[in-house]
């Protein structure tokens, strides 16, 4: 079917002595393909569609969905009355939608909030980020409560539970901020295959279109060259823990980053970035069918069984490879530029120009866009009943 993961070709370079590895990778990718997939993961695609139940995701969910979806909505409830808040959207950013999770990964989850006009005309500024960290691993007892004040820096809450989650809230306008800045975090969270709550349909599928007409491939493209960039450098700094502890979630941090922007960079839009690391892997022009069945093995019986030793001379290569990559897509990001424009950006560093970016916005004021999302924002806030 030409809805399956992978085509068959992909795994016609696979040698005799490979087998028992292509048998459990083939093992693998049938688990992760659900009886109904086929039929509906093209709503996926759907702006107007917000999901209510996201089980038939087969390739993303590797956890019990329903059990953690029960448990979101509750702490949702209890922030929604703890901070007179309201919750627009939720979803999941972790390594559950990128493919790279193991059966004891914790669920990354993000919930955009916002309170009632009062608040907002108030002397005390609200709360605008702060995350709440549950989850057996945390034996810390504590943590402030999200304060009053101009507060931008997450503060972090811990609580027991059975649940290893991280919820993380960020305020409606802020989010509006973000969205101007291009923030690559921001547009993750609304591509998400994974959703736990969606306040309306029609708002959820307005914020997507304005994303989507909104945010600049390049400027995408370039952010996730930085990521790679930067996680590339610390590979072979064994020194810093991150590191040593499980180098190869870096290895596939840097290649993500890597994939995404030469997917960006080939279809110049960011309509329809796949945020699941296979698929990159399977659309890459740039990288051969070997390499290709190198990194799937990587992921399938190594990543996600937590093995993260990068003891093999073909990963050692592919590290090396990553740093050729990251030129060569970076080459293919300013070339896509004319003129001074080009020669202006040739001259910075791909961490110079994602620095530029941050003070860079998307939508002039007063444009159509701008007012478009001014509107949905006071449309959200006066929807506010206590």
């Amino acid at each position: 079917s030409n809805k399956a993961l992978f085509p068959v070709p992909f795994f016609k370079n696979i040698m005799l002595s490979d087998a028992v590895s292509a048998i459990s990778l083939l093992e693998d990718l049938i688990n992760q393909l659900s009886p109904s997939e086929i039929e509906l993961d093209d709503r996926a695609k759907n702006p107007d569609f917000v999901y209510k139940n996201v089980s038939f995701c087969g390739k993303y969910i590797d956890f019990d969905y329903g059990k953690i979806a029960h448990f979101v909505q509750e702490k949702l409830s209890e922030i929604s009355t703890a901070h007179g808040c309201r919750v627009l959207f939720c979803a999941e950013r972790s390594s559950h939608c990128w493919g790279t999770s193991h059966p004891k990964s914790d669920n990354d989850i993000k919930a955009i909030v916002f309170y009632g006009a009062r608040k907002y005309y108030s002397l005390r500024s609200v709360s605008r980020t702060w995350k709440i960290i549950y989850g057996p691993r945390d034996t810390r007892v504590g943590g402030a409560q999200p304060n009053g004040g101009d507060n931008d820096e997450k503060t972090e809450q811990i609580e027991e539970s059975e649940f290893d989650v991280e919820l993380s809230c960020i305020e409606l306008t802020k989010v509006s901020q973000m969205i101007i800045r291009n923030d690559p975090n921001i547009f993750e969270i609304f591509t998400s295959p994974i959703i736990y709550h969606g306040h309306s349909t029609e708002v959820i599928a307005e914020l997507r279109r304005i994303i989507f007409d909104t945010y600049d491939w390049k400027k995408l493209a370039t952010h996730y060259l930085a990521w790679s960039s930067g996680n590339h450098k610390q590979l072979s700094d064994t020194k810093k823990k991150r590191i040593a502890r499980k180098p190869l979630k870096i290895f596939f941090v840097v290649w993500r980053g890597i994939l995404s922007a030469e997917w960006l960079v080939h279809h110049r839009l960011c309509k329809g970035l796949p945020l699941y690391i296979p698929d990159l892997i399977t659309f890459s022009r740039l990288i051969d069918q070997q390499q290709k069945t190198v990194m799937m093995r990587l992921l399938t019986t190594k990543l996600r069984k937590c093995h993260y030793a990068i003891d093999s001379e073909q990963t050692r290569n592919l590290v090396g490879k990553a740093k050729e990559m990251i030129a060569t897509v970076n080459k293919m990001l300013l070339d896509s530029q004319s003129g001074d424009k080009k020669s202006q950006t040739e001259e910075k560093s791909i961490h110079q120009r994602v620095i530029q970016m941050r003070e860079q916005i998307n939508i002039d004021k007063g444009s159509n866009t701008a007012k478009r999302l001014e509107q949905l924002v006071f449309k959200v806030i006066e929807s506010y009943h206590d």
